[in-house]
């Protein structure tokens, strides 16, 4: 995060705030506790909350800037804007150019190749739009993106942008710089409130539904320059209401409110909440009231005034650009949460690069003469990096390297890209339009094929992505059939309206004589929402299918796995060796909790029947991703064309009637 500092060293004409170190110390709490939380989430479970305090002492210290130079007629964005970029790029150029370098020595190519969108998005302040749209069924663990924390760097760009230029609007035409901020402030709240249970991923990651966060430090700017007029607002509320008013709104009483609302925010919340909706109110309120108090709070003055806090904020930029990809490449080199020493390791080493990078790089290009020039200079180096990152990104993340060459895993062979490219090379799209256009996205390719083109279809298959990495292997092992699948990210029901078209489509062709349903029923099993019967529903498909004069078959699921395949034959970190499987015993609580319902439901219904193909990825008490050097799988749970190949053999030796 990058809030500007309140340093008296600065010499650019601007009026800035004067400096207040308690800010700083407020900095501290809120990247030790991203830090905690990142590192230990087991222990600093609500410390995701640091990001909101960040996004009001932004708001609060740009917003001051703004409206104290706009209200004497010395505001120039050509000196505001050489002032971001002074302050941001030395140490986000230093971090992006180390992630390539190691990108380049450690990962593989479809690790590399997304580590190269990443640093042209968080070289152009795009990474929370980016991060937005990759999140879905094959958006690898957060834990494996080293630059995902720019996604907040991102919005506070993207607002950096689009208040100056609003508040000069609003100067000009001689309003309210406080109803301007109130009136934006109430609309991306409304936006956070209307769309963070129905639309999580885009309310966390949206600029509209997060703005508010930073609005609430600009209102407190306005009040805090206005301070005299707000203060005796207060004091005919006191007047009119009696002295408790007054009482409660002393300086320490603020300080430590302020305090207590963050505590209780870092020590009750936890990702499986929807955030931010109200809950963002807590860090948020808070860092404001703390803020408010001003620097002879008791709080304040005596704890976030403390000299070691003061310091930890003063390196709290280059800390938070550090941290996250210190810890993100052990995580994908061991292909799982390293142990806690290399964790704490990793903190440790993120505090002391942070220090360095504040003296030896921020410092110098910050401060002192020639800042249009630096500006220019840290410009043209983050343009060399993003177009870098894109390069890479469009060269498939270079995979001629030796890294790739290294172990019995390629990713050119078992990604995901490779697994739709052979789609799109190997099999007709779907026949029937509606079908096709509706259908879901990758990169591109529209996830809706059939085995031969033309309008007759034999077998349909249906169901999410854990149907779809079935196709390819059924289309080898029955050549002689067309079969076409129609998935949805959700449970493949009759009932779902996601899938209405589609069953309407398949009980409408007299052609299509068979229907294989899978899923990845583990979790559509859950899915359905209080109040609806998953077996029921289910058996209610099957019996309108048969009905329908329908063949159908259940096809339970493969294995998922707690590891990358991608690096499964590889050396883990500091050489550790791995294999490519695991105890059955996970696979076996899936089988407990999935397979009864699933043999229940077409026991219920003549001919139908179920296939297992689980039991054909273990053996002798494991379950493994690989037979005899074979790869089957593109990540966790979902299967590559070798896979899909194997299961294809699997699912025509139990049901050989498929070829008829």
């Amino acid at each position: 995060m990058a809030p500007d500092a309140t340093s008296p060293a600065e010499t650019e004409r601007l009026t800035h705030p004067k400096y207040r170190p308690d800010i700083d110390g407020l900095r501290a709490v809120a990247v030790l506790s991203v830090v905690g939380f990142h590192a230990f989430p087991e222990i600093v479970r609500g410390g995701f909350v640091g990001v909101d305090v960040f996004f009001v002492i932004s708001g609060y210290l740009i917003s001051t800037i703004i409206f104290t130079n706009l209200g004497r007629g010395s505001f120039s964005f050509a000196e505001f804007y050489t002032r971001r970029i002074r302050r941001i790029f030395p140490a986000l150029a230093l971090v992006l150019l180390f992630c390539l370098v190691a990108g380049w020595m450690l990962l593989l190519s479809e690790e590399f190749r997304l580590l190269g969108k990443h640093v042209a998005a968080g070289a152009g302040f795009v990474s929370n739009i980016i991060l937005w749209r990759e999140s879905g069924y094959f958006d690898p663990a957060a834990e494996a993106k080293p630059l995902l924390h720019l996604w907040s760097l991102g919005i506070e760009e993207q607002f950096y942008i689009v208040w100056p230029l609003l508040l000069w609007l609003v100067w000009k035409g001689r309003r309210s710089f406080f109803t301007a901020t109130l009136l934006v402030g109430i609309l991306s709240f409304a936006a956070n409130i209307l769309t963070y249970r129905k639309a999580a991923i885009a309310n966390f990651y949206s600029p509209q539904s997060r703005f508010w966060e930073l609005l609430i430090g600009a209102g407190l700017a306005y009040l805090v320059i206005h301070r005299g007029r707000t203060v005796a607002a207060g004091q005919a509320l006191a007047r009119r209401f009696g002295g408790g008013v007054a009482r409660l709104a002393t300086a320490d009483r603020l300080a430590a409110l302020g305090a207590l609302l963050i505590a209780f925010a870092i020590a009750v919340l936890s990702k499986s909440r929807h955030f931010p909706g109200f809950w963002a109110l807590l860090p948020t309120l808070g860092a404001a009231l703390i803020i408010w108090a001003g620097p002879e709070a008791r709080f304040n003055r005596a704890v976030l005034s403390h000299p070691l806090m003061v310091w930890f904020g003063l390196i709290s930029f280059p800390l938070y650009l550090w941290h996250w990809p210190l810890l993100a490449f052990p995580r994908i080199l061991e292909g799982q949460a390293p142990e806690a020493w290399v964790r704490l390791g990793a903190v440790a080493l993120s505090i002391l690069l942070a220090w360095l990078t504040f003296r030896f790089v921020e410092r110098p290009l910050r401060f002192g003469g020639g800042g249009r020039l630096k500006a220019i200079g840290l410009a043209g180096a983050i343009l060399v990096l993003g177009v870098s990152g894109l390069a890479i990104f469009q060269m498939k993340g270079l995979p001629s390297r030796p890294i790739n060459d290294f172990g019995a895993v390629k990713l050119g062979t078992y990604g995901h890209d490779a697994f739709f490219d052979a789609m799109s090379e190997r099999h007709a799209p779907c026949a029937d339009a509606s079908l096709r256009t509706a259908a879901l996205l990758y990169e591109g390719h529209i996830r809706c094929f059939q085995s031969r083109p033309g309008d007759g279809v034999d077998i349909a298959l249906i169901g999410d992505s854990h149907a779809e990495h079935l196709f390819p292997g059924l289309a080898e092992a029955l050549p002689g059939r067309t079969i076409a699948y129609y998935i949805k990210a959700a449970t493949p029901l009759i009932s779902v309206p996601d899938y209405r078209a589609i069953y309407a489509r398949v009980l409408q062709d007299s052609a299509i004589r068979t229907v294989i349903i899978a899923a990845h029923w583990k979790t559509r099993q859950t899915g359905l929402g209080l109040g609806r019967n998953f077996e029921a529903e289910l058996a209610d498909t099957l019996r309108r299918l048969g009905e329908a004069g329908k063949r159908v078959y259940l096809v339970d699921d493969v294995p998922d796995f707690a590891f990358d395949p991608s690096r499964c034959k590889l050396p883990g970190l500091f050489g550790k060796t791995r294999t490519c499987s695991q105890p059955a015993a996970a696979y076996e609580a899936t089988v407990a909790a999935t397979v009864p319902v699933l043999e229940r439901a077409a026991a219920g219904v003549p001919g139908v029947r179920l296939l297992r193909i689980g039991p054909g990825f273990c053996s002798g008490g494991a379950c493994a991703m690989e037979q005899q050097g074979v790869l089957f799988y593109r990540d966790d749970n979902h299967l590559n064309l070798e896979g899909s190949r194997h299961v294809g053999r699997l699912l025509l030796q139990q049901a050989p009637g498929l070829a008829d």
